[in-house]
C-alpha cells in the first residue's frame, strides 16, 4: 500500500497488531481515532496536518474538559508515533501541540457520615438493589482497599488468601501495568467470606479459583455475563446517588480512603499509602494531603503588628 493511500482504519489495525493492550485500552484507541475521523472529516493518514490538529484541539476544548483532550492527545500521539516509525509520516505534529493545562481541584471525597447515610439508603431501597448484601460488599471492598474499579472487576477468588489475609491486585486490572499484594482489610473480610459462601452454594462442588469474585449474574437473573461489568457497577452508583441524594462512585471511595489515611496524624506513612494505591509517583500520593486547619491557624496567627 502506498503511503498516500493509508487509511486511518488501516493505521489503527496495524498499531493494534503490534501492541499488546487490554480490551479497555483497545476500546479507548478505537474511540479516539473514530471521533477524530468523524469530527475532522478525514479518512487518510496523508490528510493529517499540524493546522488540522490545532483546529481539532480548539474544537474539542470548546465542548469538553482538558482531561478529555489530554486523553485524545495521549492515544493519538502514540498512533502517530507508530506511523512515523513505519515511515508512513514524516513527523508527528502532535509532538509540538501541548496537552491542555488541567486545574488542580481538591480530590472528590465522601464524608463518613454521608457514607453511613448511603448504607442506610441501601437498606431503605433494598428492592432496587438485589441482592443488597452483594452491593454492600462492593462498596466496602472499594472503600477499605482503595482499589480502582477495574481492579475490582478483574478480582478472582484465587487473588484472596483468607488464611494469610492477603489480597493480590493483578496486572489485569492495573492502570499502571503492574501487580502487587496488599493486606486484606478486616473491614471487608466478613462480606467477602459471605460472598464466597453464597457463590459456592450457587455453583456447587467446583473450583471457583478462576471465577470473578463479583458475579452479580449468580444472584440476580436480570443481569447477563460471567462477571460484574463496567456498565453494571456504574449503573449501580448512578442509581445509588440518585436515590440517596449523595454523589457516590468507586473513584470517590478510593479518594476518601486515601485522604483519611493521609490525614491520619501529623506524620502519615505516605510510602505505604503509595504502595497500597499503586501510585508510581509519590507526588500523586501527596495530592491527598491537606494541612490541618488548626495547625494553619497557629502558623498564620504568629503574625503581629506589635
Amino acid at each position: 500500500m502506498e503511503k498516500d493511500d493509508i487509511t486511518l482504519d488501516y493505521l489503527l489495525t496495524s498499531y493494534l497488531k503490534y501492541h499488546t493492550l487490554r480490551p479497555s485500552s483497545i476500546k479507548n484507541y478505537r474511540n479516539c481515532l473514530e471521533r477524530f475521523s468523524r469530527e475532522t472529516e478525514i479518512t487518510l493518514l496523508s490528510e493529517i496536518s499540524e493546522a488540522l490538529l490545532v483546529a481539532w484541539k480548539k474544537e474539542v476544548l470548546t465542548r469538553a474538559t482538558a482531561t478529555t483532550w489530554n486523553n485524545y492527545h495521549t492515544h493519538l500521539r502514540a498512533i502517530l508515533n507508530f506511523a512515523v516509525r513505519r515511515h508512513w509520516m514524516h513527523e508527528n505534529y502532535l509532538l509540538s501541540i501541548p496537552k491542555a493545562r488541567k486545574p488542580k481541584l481538591r480530590k472528590k471525597t465522601i464524608e463518613l457520615d454521608v457514607l453511613s447515610k448511603v448504607f442506610h439508603a441501601l437498606d431503605e431501597y433494598e428492592d432496587s438493589f438485589q441482592p443488597k448484601w452483594f452491593w454492600d460488599a462492593v462498596i466496602k471492598v472499594l472503600f477499605f482497599t482503595g482499589m480502582r474499579q477495574n481492579q475490582l472487576l478483574s478480582l478472582k477468588w484465587r487473588d484472596i488468601n483468607f488464611e494469610k489475609k492477603d489480597l493480590f491486585l493483578s496486572l489485569e486490572g492495573s492502570k499502571t501495568h503492574r501487580e502487587w499484594t496488599i493486606p486484606l482489610p478486616k473491614g471487608c473480610i466478613d462480606e467477602l467470606l459471605y460472598l464466597k459462601d453464597q457463590t459456592e452454594r450457587k455453583l456447587g462442588p467446583v473450583d471457583i479459583s478462576d471465577h470473578p469474585v463479583f458475579r452479580l449474574q449468580l444472584f440476580n437473573e436480570r443481569f447477563s455475563g460471567f462477571g460484574l461489568t463496567t456498565s453494571q457497577i456504574e449503573g449501580f452508583f448512578k442509581k445509588m446517588s440518585r436515590l440517596s441524594g449523595y454523589k457516590i462512585s468507586s473513584h470517590r471511595l478510593r479518594h476518601t480512603m486515601a485522604t483519611l489515611i493521609a490525614q491520619n496524624g501529623d506524620n502519615p506513612d505516605l510510602k505505604s499509602l503509595q504502595f497500597i494505591l499503586g501510585h508510581t509517583d509519590i507526588r500523586t500520593t501527596m495530592e491527598y494531603i491537606e494541612p490541618n486547619k488548626k495547625h494553619l491557624a497557629s502558623v498564620i496567627n504568629q503574625l503581629s503588628l506589635v
